[in-house]
């Protein structure tokens, strides 16, 4: 499907940068990686709609339609100091709908379109607080995010000559400003880290519309980190 070869191609191609800037750039991290997103009012709802993931032998689809989904990151952060970092990323977040609605049908030509989802694309910059160490850094920060809001759509075509299904995203017509708290730690191995984070998201805290439900959601997953962040350790 071209959605998943649109995410295969960019990890592909973030794992290549992050590679390359191993030893070329001696304060700054790239890292990709990749979780489960749960939707929830407060932190505390959004926490417990993630176990929906995790608190069943089986997992059907009614289980976590509208609530949970997941998401892939790419990241790049810079150190200041021995405590203050830069954190600049980018995330592809996927909330299936909670009922799959045909949206169009075209009896000539056998093919039909579905609502499946909502695809939301954060941008997010900000600061972090990091307790230095050779292995293991905890973190805490915040970041101002910018989110573009798709909607998400199945094409099924029956045709036994032109048979396919492919999923494409439109633009919701609106992009909102909203703020993230995040948190998490970092395992490092010489220029490699393995990052154990979680992020929640108020999505439209600045600029949502009277009467428009807020989008806020929980992000929990883990990243690969290439590069080293000198400025983070204590000087020896």
């Amino acid at each position: 499907m071209k959605l998943q070869r649109i995410v295969r191609r960019a990890s592909a191609i973030a794992l290549v940068v992050g590679l390359s800037q191993v030893t070329s750039v001696a304060h700054a991290q790239f890292g990709i990686g990749g979780g489960v997103a749960a939707l929830g009012d407060n932190i505390l709802e959004a926490g417990v709609n993630l176990t929906r993931v995790f608190g069943s032998d089986t997992l059907r689809y009614g289980d976590i339609g509208g609530v949970v989904g997941g998401y892939v990151i790419g990241h790049f952060r810079y150190g200041y100091g021995n405590y203050v970092r830069l954190n600049l990323d980018v995330s592809y977040v996927f909330i299936p709908a909670e009922t799959i609605r045909l949206v169009r049908v075209n009896e000539t030509g056998d093919e039909a379109v579905f609502e499946v989802g909502a695809s939301l694309i954060p941008i997010a910059l900000g600061g972090e607080v990091v307790l230095p160490g050779e292995n293991v850094r905890p973190y805490i920060g915040s970041q101002l995010t910018y989110t573009v809001f798709n909607r998400t759509f199945a094409h099924v075509q029956g045709s036994e000559e032109f048979n396919r299904d492919d999923i494409t995203s439109e633009w919701a017509g609106h992009d909102r400003w909203g703020l993230a708290f995040r948190g998490g730690v970092e395992f490092a191995a010489g220029p490699l880290a393995l990052d154990l984070g979680l992020r929640y998201n108020l999505a439209s805290l600045f600029n949502a519309k009277q009467g428009e439900r807020e989008m806020n959601y929980l992000q929990v997953g883990v990243s690969v980190l290439f590069g080293e962040l000198l400025n983070t350790r204590e000087s020896e």
